[in-house]
C-alpha cells in the first residue's frame, strides 16, 4: 500500500510508480492533480485499488490504465473530468467498480467496451443530458448502475437492454418527462427502482409489469396525474414503495395512504410502506 493523500501534489508524471510494481493499493486523494500522464500508472501490474478522488483532473488520456489489468476499483469521485471514451478505460479487464461521482462529463460511449467486468458504475451529480442505446451495450454484467442528478432529458427505449442482471436502478433527479415504454422491458432481475423528483407527468399502466423481483421502487416528487392500482399489481416482491401523492388522487386510487408517522401535508400524503398497504381499500 501506498497513501499520498493530501501533499498537494499537481501531476503525475510518466512512470513515477514504475518501480513500485509489486504495489496493490494507491491512495492518492485530495491533492490539486491537474494532469496525469498517460504513462503515469505504466508497470502497475498488481495493482487492485487506485483512489484519485477529490483532485482537479479535467481529462485522462486514451490507455492511462492499459497496464492495470488486475485492478478491480476506480475512485474518480469529485473530479473535473468532463471527456471520457472506451479507450480511456483500455487494459482494466478486471475492473468491477467505477466511481465518477460529481464530475463534469456530459455524454458516455459504449462505457463497458474495455471493462467487461463492470459490476458497479456511479455516475451521480454528471452533466450527462441523454442516454443512447449503445451508451451500455457491453455492461452485461452489471448489476448497479447510479444515474442521479444529472441532466438526463431523454433515454432511447433500449438503452437498458442489455443490463439484464441489473439489480439496482438509480434515475433520480433528473430531467425526464416521460418514461419510455418498453425502458424496462429486460429488467427482470432487477430489485431497486428510483424515478423520483423528475418531470413526470404520466406513467403508462404496464411499466412495471417485467419488474418481477422488484422489492423497493420510489418515485418521490413525481405528481403522476393517471396513477392506478393496476400499475403496482404485477409487482408481488414490492416491499417498500416511496411517493408523494395529492389528496384528490387518493380518491381516485380508493386506497387508505398513511405516512410512516401518521402525518399528511394539507396538498399532499408521502406515503413510505409496504404496497399491501398502498393498495388497501377504504373499511368503510
Amino acid at each position: 500500500m501506498m497513501s499520498l493523500q493530501r501533499n498537494r501534489l499537481r501531476i503525475l508524471n510518466g512512470d513515477i510508480f514504475y518501480k513500485y510494481q509489486s504495489l496493490q493499493k494507491l491512495y492518492l486523494q485530495h491533492n490539486r492533480i491537474r494532469a496525469v500522464s498517460p504513462n503515469a500508472f505504466r508497470g502497475l501490474y498488481n495493482l487492485t485499488r487506485l483512489y484519485l478522488s477529490y483532485n482537479k483532473i479535467s481529462i485522462l488520456m486514451p490507455g492511462v490504465f492499459q497496464d492495470l489489468h488486475k485492478l478491480e476499483w476506480l475512485i474518480l469521485e469529485n473530479n473535473s473530468i468532463h471527456q471520457i471514451s472506451p479507450t480511456t478505460f483500455s487494459g482494466l479487464r478486471s475492473l468491477v467498480l467505477l466511481v465518477l461521482l460529481n464530475n463534469a462529463l456530459t455524454k458516455l460511449d459504449d462505457i463497458c467496451l474495455e471493462m467487461p467486468r463492470l459490476n458497479w458504475l456511479d455516475m451521480e451529480g454528471n452533466q450527462i443530458e441523454s442516454v443512447g442505446n449503445v451508451t451500455f451495450w457491453s455492461c452485461n454484467m452489471m448489476t448497479v448502475l447510479v444515474l442521479q442528478s444529472n441532466r438526463i432529458s431523454h433515454i432511447h427505449e433500449q438503452a437498458f437492454s442489455f443490463l439484464q442482471k441489473l439489480g439496482e436502478l438509480d434515475l433520480s433527479s433528473n430531467r425526464l418527462l416521460a418514461i419510455p415504454p418498453n425502458l424496462f422491458v429486460h429488467l427482470g432481475d432487477l430489485l431497486q427502482l428510483n424515478i423520483s423528483y423528475n418531470p413526470i407527468a404520466d406513467l403508462q399502466i404496464d411499466h412495471f409489469d417485467n419488474l418481477h423481483k422488484l422489492k423497493s421502487l420510489s418515485i418521490e416528487g413525481i405528481e403522476i396525474g393517471n396513477i392506478q392500482r393496476r400499475m403496482f399489481e404485477p409487482l408481488k416482491h414490492l416491499t417498500h414503495i416511496k411517493y408523494k401523492i395529492h389528496t384528490e388522487q387518493i380518491k381516485s386510487l380508493d386506497t387508505s395512504i398513511h405516512s410512516r408517522e401518521g402525518k399528511a401535508a394539507k396538498k399532499c400524503s408521502v406515503y413510505v410502506g409496504t404496497p399491501a398497504r398502498l393498495l388497501e381499500k377504504h373499511s368503510r
